[in-house]
C-alpha cells in the first residue's frame, strides 16, 4: 500500500518557512525518522514536446509515459522559463527565473549566473537525502558538482556527446560534418539512454529502505539531435502515418522576422541544407518527423525499465516521480525547426508528477512554470520550500485549489520575453535601451497553432498591455 502523502503542511510554505538558505536548517531539524520524507525520482528529457497520447495528441508511441500519466497529475500547459537546456535546466534547478545576464545561452552555467543560490539536490542533500545525477540532469556535469553524491554520466570514449555506433557516422563525426540521424541494428545499451537506464535500474536495486531518502535525477539526451536510437524503434512506425505541419511552408507577413531563425542546430548536419539553401523538402522532413518520434519511442522504453525498477524494489510507495521535457521543439511548425524561439511549440514541454496521496489521471490546464517545479518537490517531499525561489508550489494547485493562482508563465529568449496565459500568448522584443522594436500576439482560444500575429489589432491594446504587465510583475528583468 502506498504511503499517503498528506498535502496541509501548514508550516511547508513559500511565505512561513523561512528558509534562505539550508544551512539555517537540517535534516535532524526536520524530525529523525528517516521514513518521514518521500524520495524524488526526476526524471528529464532533452527537447521532449508534448505530442504524447496523454497530452491528447495522435502519433507517438509513449506507452511507459503515458501509463506513468495516468497514476499522477498532467499538466497540459507548462511552459519552461527559457526555451534551451543550459538556461531551462539552471533555472528550473535553481528556482530562479533568467534575467538580463542570467540563465541566457544553452551553455548556461547555473553556478556562474547564480553562485549564490542553492541548487535543488543541494538543498536536498542538505536535508539528509543521498543524491544521485545520472546522465544529464545540470546542461554541464560539473554544475553545482557538490549538489551530488553520485555524479556519473556515460562515456564510449569518444569524447563526443552525439554517440554514433556506426563507423561511417564516427569517422563523418571526426573529420567534418556527421548525419542527424542513425538507426543501427543493435541493442538499447548500444547508445547511451540504454545505458543510463540501465544505471538508473542498477542503483535503485542496491538502494534499502533503511538507507534514508534520495534524489535521484535521470537524464536522457533522446529525442535530441542527432536522432540516434535501434533501429527496431524506427521500424515501428512504418505503418504510423506521418505528415508534415499544416503550416510548414506558412508564410504571414503579420509575424515578424524576429520570432525566427535560421536553426543553426540542425543546419550542422550533412544532410541538412546550409542557410541559403532553402528549406527541408517535405518528403525529408517527414523522415525527420519520424526519426523525432522514434527516438522518444526508445526514451520511453528506457523511462519504463527505471519505473519498473521503482516498483519492483518495492520503493515507488514512498517515491514523487516527476517526468519533464526540458524544453518542446519545433518539427517544421511555421518553416522552424530546433528551439530557440518563443513560438508555443517551443516552450510549451510535458510536465508529469506522480507520488503517494495525488490524484491519478488527473489533467491540469491552469498555466505553470518550470520555476514552480523546486517548490512542488520541496513540499511534496515533505520538506519546508525554501523562500528564496521565484516559483509557487503546485501542491495546492494538484489538491484542487485554484483560486488565486498566477496561471501566468514568463519565459526570456535573447531580447525577448514572452508571457503566456491559457487565452494569448505574448512576446516583446526590446533593444539595448529597452526600446520595443516588435511585437506579437496570439490568440490561444482561436489560433492554437499561433499562424496569426494580432498584435497590431487596436482592438485588443488591453489585452497587450496586460500581457507586458505579467512580465513586470513577475520582475524578470532584461
Amino acid at each position: 500500500m502506498r504511503k499517503e502523502l498528506l498535502f496541509t503542511f501548514g508550516l511547508i510554505s513559500v511565505c512561513n518557512s523561512g528558509y534562505a538558505n539550508p544551512s539555517d536548517m537540517n535534516a535532524e531539524d526536520h524530525g529523525d525518522k528517516k521514513s518521514d520524507k518521500l524520495n524524488v525520482l526526476m526524471i528529464m528529457v532533452d527537447d521532449l514536446r508534448p505530442e504524447l497520447t496523454c497530452f491528447g495528441r495522435d502519433g507517438v508511441i509513449s506507452p511507459n509515459i503515458d501509463s506513468l500519466a495516468s497514476s499522477g497529475v498532467l499538466f497540459s500547459n507548462a511552459y519552461c522559463n527559457a526555451p534551451v537546456s543550459g538556461a531551462s535546466r539552471a533555472s528550473l534547478l535553481t528556482g530562479l527565473r533568467p534575467a538580463h545576464e542570467r540563465f541566457v545561452s544553452f551553455q548556461s552555467y547555473a553556478q556562474n549566473d547564480a553562485p549564490w543560490a542553492t541548487s535543488l539536490p543541494a538543498y536536498f542533500k542538505s536535508m539528509g537525502y543521498t543524491t544521485y545525477s545520472l546522465s544529464k540532469v545540470f546542461h554541464h556535469q560539473d554544475d553545482f558538482s557538490e549538489s551530488w553524491d553520485v555524479n556519473w554520466r556515460p562515456d564510449d570514449g569518444s569524447g563526443s556527446w552525439r554517440n554514433y555506433v556506426e563507423e561511417d557516422n564516427i569517422i563523418m563525426e571526426k573529420t567534418g560534418r556527421s548525419m542527424s540521424m542513425e538507426f543501427a541494428d543493435v541493442e538499447d545499451e548500444a547508445y547511451y539512454d540504454g545505458q543510463t537506464a540501465e544505471k538508473a535500474v542498477s542503483v535503485l536495486k542496491s538502494i534499502k529502505k533503511e538507507d534514508g531518502p534520495f534524489f535521484m535525477g535521470v537524464g536522457f539526451l533522446k529525442p535530441h539531435l542527432p536522432f540516434n536510437a535501434p533501429r527496431k524503434y524506427l521500424d515501428m512506425y512504418d505503418t504510423v502515418a506521418v505528415s508534415v505541419p499544416d503550416n510548414y511552408e506558412l508564410l504571414n507577413e503579420s509575424i515578424p522576422e524576429e520570432a525566427f531563425h535560421t536553426w543553426g542546430e540542425l543546419r550542422y548536419y550533412k544532410d541538412i541544407p546550409d542557410v541559403g539553401e532553402g528549406n527541408i523538402s517535405p518528403d525529408y522532413a517527414v523522415s525527420l518527423i519520424k526519426a523525432y518520434r522514434a527516438c522518444v519511442t526508445y526514451t520511453d522504453a528506457q523511462i519504463g525499465k527505471v519505473l519498473k525498477a521503482l516498483d519492483d524494489t518495492g520503493l515507488r510507495e514512498n517515491t514523487v516521480v516527476l517526468l519533464l521535457g526540458d524544453h518542446g521543439w519545433s518539427l517544421g511548425e511555421h518553416g522552424q525547426w530546433c528551439k530557440h524561439s518563443t513560438f508555443d511549440i517551443v516552450m510549451n514541454a510535458p510536465l508529469i508528477i506522480s507520488a503517494p496521496g495525488l490524484p491519478e489521471g488527473k489533467i491540469i490546464d491552469e498555466v505553470v512554470e518550470f520555476v514552480d517545479i523546486y517548490p512542488t518537490l520541496a513540499e511534496a517531499s515533505g520538506l519546508p520550500v525554501p523562500s528564496t525561489l521565484d516559483g509557487e508550489s503546485l501542491v495546492p494547485l494538484m489538491n484542487g485549489r485554484t483560486e488565486g493562482w498566477k496561471n501566468v508563465a514568463v519565459v526570456k529568449w535573447g531580447m525577448s520575453m514572452a508571457s503566456v496565459r491559457q487565452d494569448f500568448g505574448y512576446t516583446v522584443w526590446r533593444d539595448q535601451d529597452g526600446e520595443i522594436v516588435n511585437e506579437m500576439l496570439f490568440d490561444h482560444t482561436t489560433d492554437k497553432s499561433e499562424n496569426f500575429n494580432i498584435a497590431a489589432d487596436n482592438r485588443l491594446k488591453k489585452i497587450i498591455s496586460q500581457m507586458r504587465g505579467i512580465i513586470s510583475t513577475y520582475k524578470t528583468k532584461w
